[in-house]
């Protein structure tokens, strides 16, 4: 992938390998099937809404971690409606590729050309994907989860947060 760049129209660009398209593609699929089920694979057993798994946590964090009664209403009140804000943003992605796959291949890949709103729904999306990836791998605040974590993880880790910086440098421009 090659960064994002802004054109004089007041659209973001970037090109994309076919390999990075199936990918994200693959990744799109897993976050809106743990926003459909309102749980997650790494989750075991079912939970119930006021007891998500780990990265459904993660992608609807508690509103009130010190209060586990006004954590679990209000997500009652509110998991639903943020999780298809989620899915939304996630379906202008794959809208977003199959342009690009509609347009196909160019010398250097695909061409994702990003207006503003979608620019904005790729930016929650990137950051949705990797606070997915972030719960198995344990990232924290120090570098130390980079020595446990296997390479090809923490690779595509770095990967979205590259995307999602390049993102937010063209759209500032």
């Amino acid at each position: 992938m090659r960064a994002f760049r802004a054109r004089p129209d007041g659209t973001v660009q970037a090109h994309l390998e076919p390999h990075e398209v199936a990918l994200l593609r693959g990744l799109l699929g897993e976050l809106t099937g743990i926003l459909a089920d309102g749980d997650d694979p790494s989750a075991g057993a079912d939970r119930s809404p006021a007891s998500p798994g780990p990265v459904t946590a993660r992608l609807l964090p508690d509103a009130y971690p010190d209060d586990a009664e006004a954590s679990a209403e209000f997500r009652r009140f509110t998991a639903t409606d943020l999780a298809e804000a989620k899915a939304a943003n996630a379906s202008v992605v794959e809208g977003t590729l199959a342009e690009a796959d509609a347009r196909g291949p160019g010398r250097r890949g695909l061409l994702v050309v990003l207006d503003p709103a979608d620019a904005q729904a790729w930016l929650r999306t990137l950051n949705d994907l990797r606070l997915a990836i972030s719960v198995p791998l344990r990232i924290d605040e120090s570098d130390a989860w980079r020595a446990r974590a296997p390479e090809e993880s923490a690779g595509l880790y770095d990967w979205l947060t590259f995307a999602q910086g390049s993102l937010i440098e063209a759209v500032d421009r």
